[in-house]
């Protein structure tokens, strides 16, 4: 792994956070009881205080609920960045990392399907922090932190892509800036959510050693399904996949959404229906957000890399 591509000791202890009495160690995407009641006193993240009765602020990190107060104070703002076109400069200016800008830019603008995924909002729908509803109900934030728990016991099982493929993932689409590379079990698309059971897996790279930065459920249903406790896990479908098939153990995806089927049968590739399949990433550390569908720390980097 390169610094360039993703986050380093992503699963190492992140914060304490008092929540309902009880403190709290967030591990990973969970939340592990810790016996101190000392801890409990911590005052919350800065721009948060005036969120008394919240017991959602250990979910994320202090930058996103930083961020998240003030979308609540100025309404609007979310909705005005979801709905901002986002063109190759913009997007590179938070995803190259230690590359010149410049660089990424030209590199991604020779790279068709790659510029378009990013101007199609395919690779993520905005340049900054998810949507996120406070939560004050004490029994829905101790389920979601142990749906969270069982979504770090799961990663814990595969922390390089070595381990991945040991376990019958299979590399089902390209390293992007954001995403990571998608490592995929189709026998855990399911049509009923199981936080133990990531359909895929979002690494730093494609090298045997590159470390897991993520995961992905994908879901059968012909809407949202019930996943996350509370309303914050906006799920996702695309309307299209263009699939190599030519590969030996999965079809790689060349693009979602941007391409006509007759754009993709020109490429050699066959056009899928992504329609019905609810995705939802989940990250263990990101100040968009534990559920946002890209994250700013994984960088661009350049093809063969």
């Amino acid at each position: 792994m390169t610094k360039e591509r993703g986050i380093e000791n992503t699963f190492d202890l992140r914060r304490m956070l008092a929540m309902t009495g009880r403190a709290l160690a967030v591990v990973a995407f969970g939340l592990v009881p810790v016996n101190s009641t000392e801890a409990a006193t911590e005052p919350v993240a800065p721009g948060t205080e005036a969120a008394e009765g919240r017991c959602d602020l250990g979910f994320n990190t202090d930058v996103f609920n930083e961020a998240n107060a003030s979308q609540h104070q100025h309404h609007g703002d979310h909705e005005q960045m979801d709905a901002a076109d986002i063109t190759v400069e913009d997007w590179a200016e938070v995803f190259a990392g230690d590359m010149p800008v410049e660089q990424v830019v030209r590199e991604v603008d020779a790279d068709e399907l790659y510029r378009r995924q990013i101007e199609g909002k395919v690779l993520t729908h905005t340049l900054g922090p998810d949507q996120w509803t406070p939560m004050t109900n004490p029994t829905e934030c101790e389920a979601l932190a142990d749906e969270l728990d069982l979504a770090a016991e799961a990663a814990a099982n595969y922390p390089t892509v070595a381990d991945a493929e040991a376990a019958g993932y299979k590399l089902g689409d390209r390293y992007y800036g954001g995403l990571g590379a998608h490592y995929q079990d189709g026998g855990l698309v399911v049509e009923e959510f199981r936080p133990k059971q990531p359909a895929e897996l979002l690494y730093a790279g494609t090298e045997n050693d590159d470390p897991l930065v993520g995961l992905s459920y994908v879901v059968r249903s012909d809407k949202p399904p019930e996943g996350f406790t509370g309303p914050n896990d906006h799920w996702h479908e695309h309307d299209s996949f263009c699939l190599d098939m030519t590969y030996p153990n999965m079809p790689i995806n060349l693009a979602a959404d941007v391409l006509t089927p007759e754009e993709c049968i020109a490429l050699g590739a066959a056009s899928v229906p992504g329609a019905g399949a609810w995705m939802l990433h989940v990250w263990p550390e990101n100040d968009w957000g534990v559920f946002a569908v890209a994250n700013p720390e994984v960088k661009y980097a350049s093809p063969g890399e």
